[in-house]
């Protein structure tokens, strides 16, 4: 990715650390004394796209991206910030309808396994990931995996998994810590597709599951060999004693 980039002309910009999204690299990238209102905006975009929600706008200017398009989106955000007008948000609330039956939809149907020291919560559908994943971390899952129709995957963690980008780079993706998204490469035509959408998704949820199995096989190695090294420690201070 990065050869293309280089390859198309362009400077490739990659953010500072896990705590910064698209947006904040796009922000302090551009030659452009942005007012503040951007500022307010890009840090309620970083509450979503990080996972962090701590700004209830943030939800709002998510959803209104997903189902408005981006013309209509750029024009609203760049007038109101990130307090969106009362008409949009009425039209935000009305489509929220439908998205709270999707949700409650994935969550009904969503399966948990016990994988290492997590208890990860696996589902599949058209909806609304982070408010499926508080559901299921409200069910006790440490991680969510929601598996959409397209065959890609988003990955939510929090406080008690903060591996999701480590799971995700095993299955052809990557992101951060506590939300990150894949799609496995494992759909070679559309009879792959036909039995993915018939199943809801069993064969990307069980190449992801096994990515969790091998992200705590590598967390058990590690703790193994920390083990081995204070044994050696401890045996060596016996010695000098």
């Amino acid at each position: 990715m990065a050869e293309a980039v280089g390859e198309a002309g362009v400077d490739l910009v990659v953010g500072d650390s896990d705590a910064e999204c698209s947006t904040d690299v796009a922000l302090r990238s551009l030659d452009h004394e942005f007012d503040e209102q951007f500022v307010e905006l890009a840090a309620a975009t970083r509450d979503h796209d990080l996972w962090i929600n701590d700004d209830p706008r943030s939800e709002d200017l998510a959803d209104y991206a997903f189902w408005t398009d981006a013309e209509e989106y750029a024009a609203v955000v760049g007038a109101y910030g990130a307090s969106l007008p009362d008409v949009v948000e009425e039209y935000i609330a009305e489509r929220r309808v439908q998205k709270d039956q999707l949700i409650e939809k994935a969550v009904d149907r969503a399966a948990y396994k016990s994988i290492g020291p997590w208890t990860v919560g696996v589902t599949y559908g058209r909806c609304s990931q982070n408010e499926v994943a508080d559901e299921l971390r409200a069910e006790g899952a440490d991680a969510a995996v929601i598996v959409k129709p397209s065959g890609s995957a988003s990955i939510r963690g929090g406080d008690t998994f903060e591996r999701a980008h480590l799971v995700a780079r095993q299955v052809n993706g990557g992101g951060h810590p506590k939300a990150a998204g894949c799609k496995p490469d494992i759909y070679d035509d559309m009879m792959d597709f036909a039995y993915h959408w018939t199943t809801n998704g069993e064969p990307a949820k069980r190449v992801i599951l096994t990515a969790f199995e091998r992200v705590a096989e590598e967390m058990d190695d590690v703790d193994a060999e920390g083990d081995t090294d204070d044994s050696e420690a401890d045996a060596e201070a016996s010695d000098d004693e």
